[in-house]
């Protein structure tokens, strides 16, 4: 009996003694730096991502700063186009309002001098009528200087922007032709017949002398700059 109870008591104690081959005292502290180690990995996998999008974020803000820049320049330049078209439209539609008064003044006076040809043509009795006309017609060759004069300073400063050569040449063609046959009405006015009145052969010449100054002022500018 007694040996049987020191069997019992030395298994007792055997078994109750930690077993350097056991691996339960070593399974915790090794699934607890597993855990540590994976959430550390976690954490900074997560870091990463979020520096990536960050970065990300920045230049997808940088690129559409970069467009809006853009977009605005590009709007501004438009902007200005705009205006110079403006600014040409309404240079070119005086121009062409002044040129057509001047059409119309010639053809005033073009009607006037047939007047005055007729006139010649039925002789006697008329020297006052044809006094009026020519001093109207002087008045109207006044207004041709004064609008070339005019008309001459503008064309000088569309001409170097806005407007070609040709179109100036035919411009200038219209108005030398009709100047031309204005001048040839005149001299064909100043044959006028007066047996009493020599100061009216001086208004005639006075008259041709005008006309040619005119035309001497027009054609001394210079135009072919374009």
């Amino acid at each position: 009996m007694r040996y049987l109870l020191l069997f019992f008591s030395a298994y007792y104690l055997i078994a109750s003694e930690p077993s350097a081959f056991n691996s339960d005292g070593l399974e915790k502290p090794l699934k607890n730096y597993e855990q540590e180690y994976q959430t550390e990995v976690m954490d900074l996998g997560l870091q990463g991502n979020e520096k990536i999008d960050s970065q990300s974020h920045i230049s997808i803000n940088s690129a559409s700063n970069q467009n809006s820049n853009s977009l605005l320049s590009l709007t501004n330049k438009v902007n200005s186009l705009d205006e110079k078209v403006d600014g040409l439209r309404s240079i070119t539609e005086g121009a062409a309002k002044r040129f057509s008064d001047l059409k119309t003044e010639i053809s005033l006076i073009s009607k006037r001098l047939d007047a005055i040809d007729s006139v010649s043509s039925q002789g006697g009795g008329a020297t006052q009528d044809v006094s009026t006309q020519i001093k109207i017609q002087n008045e109207n060759i006044e207004k041709i200087k004064q609008a070339l004069k005019e008309l001459s300073s503008l064309i000088d400063s569309i001409n170097s922007s806005y407007i070609s050569k040709n179109e100036y040449e035919k411009f200038n063609k219209n108005i030398i032709n009709a100047i031309t046959e204005l001048e040839k009405k005149v001299g064909s006015s100043s044959n006028l017949k007066s047996t009493d009145n020599s100061s009216e052969k001086s208004d005639k010449k006075s008259n041709e002398q005008t006309l040619k100054d005119a035309i001497e002022l027009y054609n001394s500018k210079s135009f072919d700059k374009s």
